[in-house]
């Protein structure tokens, strides 16, 4: 009987099988690497829609502090709060605001801000302040929208809102 002379045949079978590894853990590497970039990609999309939203409600607040100050309807005017640059844990951003849609941000036009119209605003509990005084409870139609830049990227943010206030019409 003769012996077996595989040996030297073996090395090209071990090659093709260690080319083989090699390829299925690239494949491997390449798929865990699109999905990590695709996660980070949406993580910081997520951030930024935070941002947009939290901008969003700060345009808010301002507004309803100027309703406040002055109730009166000829005073409310419109809020335009330009890009301005903020920092954060995600690097630099820029943010702003205005009364009005995303397409009144997107023009730079702010729209101002008016009485709501859809329903009558709740009566007072009960309240006694003289014959002289005529007041009136309003809901204020806000509508506010936001928008932040950072690297890239642009997010917006639109909320729609209504304040409550009391209006005095004379004395």
């Amino acid at each position: 009987m003769k012996p077996c002379q595989n040996k030297h045949n073996q090395g090209g079978s071990i090659l093709l099988l260690t080319v083989m590894a090699v390829m299925i853990l690239s494949i491997l590497v390449v798929g865990l690497l699109t999905v990590g970039t695709t996660e980070v990609q949406t993580t910081h999309n997520h951030y930024l829609n935070k941002v947009a939203y939290y901008s969003a409600i700060e345009g808010v607040e301002e507004v309803r502090n100027e309703i406040y100050k002055q109730p009166q309807p000829e005073y409310v005017t419109a809020i335009n709060r330009d890009l301005y640059s903020t920092s954060s844990e995600q690097g630099p951003l820029r943010e702003g605001y205005v009364t009005g849609t995303l397409r009144d941000l997107l023009a730079g036009t702010p729209q101002p801000v008016g009485m709501f119209s859809g329903f009558q605003p709740p009566p007072f509990p009960g309240l006694s302040l003289g014959s002289i005084t005529s007041i009136s409870p309003v809901i204020w139609n806000v509508t506010i929208s936001s928008e932040i830049r950072a690297g890239g990227r642009r997010a917006y943010s639109e909320l729609q809102t209504g304040i409550y206030s009391i209006l005095t019409t004379g004395y």
